[in-house]
């Protein structure tokens, strides 16, 4: 399963590597987003770091089918199955299914 796929190399990322806890409020934050987006181009998942707390991850070779309704499916999966919420690409205006927005919130 696609998600599935996603959500190992989630949190291998994170489990090896970032550390994105309340503790690190501030510039630890700032460069754990960075780095959070370059691991996960190293794992295959392309992401793009948009500012300090927001990343955008590009999973379209993660959906069922290039459309809406798949990203939807995606993020469903994602939040029921394996407690991972991001915010699809689709609530914030993109026009492009299978983009999710990753932040940290402190």
């Amino acid at each position: 399963q696609p998600a599935m796929h996603f959500v190992a190399i989630m949190r291998s990322v994170c489990g090896a590597k970032v550390k994105t806890s309340k503790e690190g409020v501030g510039s630890e934050i700032h460069e754990g987003m960075w780095q959070f987006a370059q691991l996960l181009g190293s794992s295959g998942v392309h992401a793009v770091a948009q500012d300090a707390i927001n990343i955008w991850i590009d999973m379209r070779p993660f959906l069922d089918s290039p459309d809406f309704e798949s990203e939807a499916n995606t993020w469903r999966v994602l939040h029921e199955t394996y407690c991972v919420l991001l915010v699809p690409g689709s609530t914030c205006g993109v026009e492009e299914p299978g983009w999710f927005r990753c932040s940290i919130a402190g």
